[in-house]
């Protein structure tokens, strides 16, 4: 951290803790949660090794366990490398799939967010030859189901999350009929839920400004 502190030339000084209740309230100060997990010695700097990888899942396991504790508010994480996880026996896509399994939750989404502008993954970390067979009824309803529920919360201030289309289906199917079969009757469903998101519309419709 210090070197990534001195590439962005902060001024910012690290203070590394062994437990939350040594953590300063300073905003010159950054409180680092050291798990010694690392040998820096054998730290090798661009290479995929299994030690960072090992440690960086034990550092999302302890923050969700502080928030599953609420002793945090919140977690924020940077990239994981994939590969490096792995390496080290954890066999997880990424970071949606791990914070599902460490929380035991269900139904779960990636969403992206930019401005008022929401995207959901209906198909997330997984080859492009697998993405169209994990395009079904079911998952597609519960992704609706869920970014309705996460744009309802108050702080996004997302007043109006009705949209309503009746475009009809493109190409009637001659280049696939996941939209036939699939999508359709997902958002019909979606649509006799009191006020979800339903509707087929162009992406230009709704990119940010």
């Amino acid at each position: 951290m210090e070197q990534a502190l001195g590439i962005a030339k902060s001024k910012l000084k690290i203070h590394p803790i062994s437990d939350l209740s040594e953590a300063k309230d300073d905003p010159k100060l950054i409180n680092v949660l050291d798990l010694k997990n690392i040998d820096v010695k054998k730290l090798r700097h661009g290479k995929v090794d299994r030690m960072p990888g090992k440690a960086a899942v034990e550092y999302i396991q302890k923050a969700v366990a502080l928030a599953m504790d609420g002793k945090v508010s919140a977690i924020v994480t940077g990239p994981i490398h994939k590969e490096a996880i792995n390496k080290a026996g954890f066999h997880y896509a990424g970071h949606t799939e791990l914070l599902a399994d460490l929380t035991e939750t269900k139904d779960y989404a990636m969403i992206l967010a930019h401005g008022d502008f929401r995207v959901s993954h209906v198909t997330t970390h997984t080859s492009m030859r697998r993405a169209c067979d994990r395009i079904k009824k079911e998952r597609v309803f519960t992704v609706i189901r869920l970014t309705y529920d996460f744009c309802a919360v108050s702080e996004l201030k997302i007043p109006d999350r009705r949209r309503r289309s009746e475009l009809p289906f493109r190409e009637d199917g001659l280049f696939g009929d996941e939209e036939i079969k699939e999508i359709s009757p997902a958002i019909k469903q979606a649509g006799k839920r009191d006020g979800m998101w339903t509707g087929r519309f162009p992406p230009t419709r709704f990119s940010p400004k």
